[in-house]
């Protein structure tokens, strides 16, 4: 993000869009009136969200957060983690903390796929494929 010399706003607040994912903004900001502009602030930063995992394919490490979902290498199957923290794939489910699929044959596809719940309440993918 490179320097906005004027907002030409009264607003409190200012929204810079185009920034990459996860990555981390540093600002200072200064009043601009009649008298002139005023001292800058102390230095301040910001992170932006990283990446939703929303629709891709679920990996080792991947993470998985309320509401969003990854599908299965190579099937249409997701691995889902609903809004209360309920994570579920096939026909397995757990709020508990861990979801435990290893070479498991289903409609004669073999599935292994290990998630484990965070203590921030993301669930972490530990083994695919």
């Amino acid at each position: 993000m490179g320097l906005v010399a004027d907002t030409n706003s009264a607003s409190t607040s200012y929204s810079y869009t185009g920034l990459t994912a996860g990555s981390t903004q540093h600002y200072r900001v200064s009043a601009i009136n009649s008298a002139g502009t005023g001292p800058t602030s102390e230095s301040g930063s910001a992170t932006t969200a990283s990446t939703s995992a929303q629709g891709t394919t679920c990996s080792v490490n991947l993470v998985i957060r309320p509401g969003e979902s990854c599908i299965y290498p190579g099937q249409s199957d997701k691995f889902s983690v609903d809004s209360s923290g309920r994570a579920s794939f096939l026909f397995f489910s757990s709020i508990s903390g861990k979801i435990e699929v290893r070479d498991s044959t289903v409609n004669g596809v073999v599935y292994t796929l290990v998630a484990r719940k965070q203590s921030d309440g993301t669930w972490i993918i530990e083994e695919v494929g």
